[in-house]
């Protein structure tokens, strides 16, 4: 059992999760899914984040991969890409912010017993979404 956000510190959470994702598209009503795995293993300079699996999106279904390492510096934790940019402080319990382009990320990452949860409201004039992972740890 994961417990309070305070649980959610990088290295209590190695391991693998099953991840579970809905999309809401807010300016067509489009809805998808996507299912898969987050694996998040210790190397070089942090953890690495890796995500795999499937995503149902307007009657196709794809498979993804996601790449981001979490590392520590002076600041605390930080999300970055695989390429080494910055993305969001590591901050679970407070909102976040990324901008990407003209739109703007909204996050948030919560845990609530065995589950972490993270939120990402999108808005801008590209994009206007609700994305929601669910994840909890594979039992295999």
């Amino acid at each position: 059992m994961l417990g309070p956000v305070s649980a959610l510190d990088p290295p209590a959470l190695l391991g693998r999760w099953r991840l579970e994702r809905t999309m809401l598209d807010r300016s067509t009503g489009q809805r998808g899914a996507a299912t898969g795995t987050l694996s998040l293993t210790p190397g070089g300079d942090g953890i690495a984040w890796a995500e795999r699996g499937t995503l149902d999106w307007q009657g196709c279904t794809y498979a993804f991969t996601r790449d981001y390492r979490l590392v520590r510096d002076a600041d605390g934790w930080w999300m970055r890409f695989a390429d080494g940019r910055p993305f969001h402080p590591w901050t679970p319990g407070e909102w976040v912010t990324h901008p990407c382009g003209a739109d703007r990320y909204r996050g948030l990452v919560t845990s609530d017993g065995d589950t972490w949860t993270i939120q990402w409201d999108v808005r801008g004039p590209a994009k206007s979404q609700l994305i929601v992972t669910a994840l909890q740890l594979a039992h295999e």
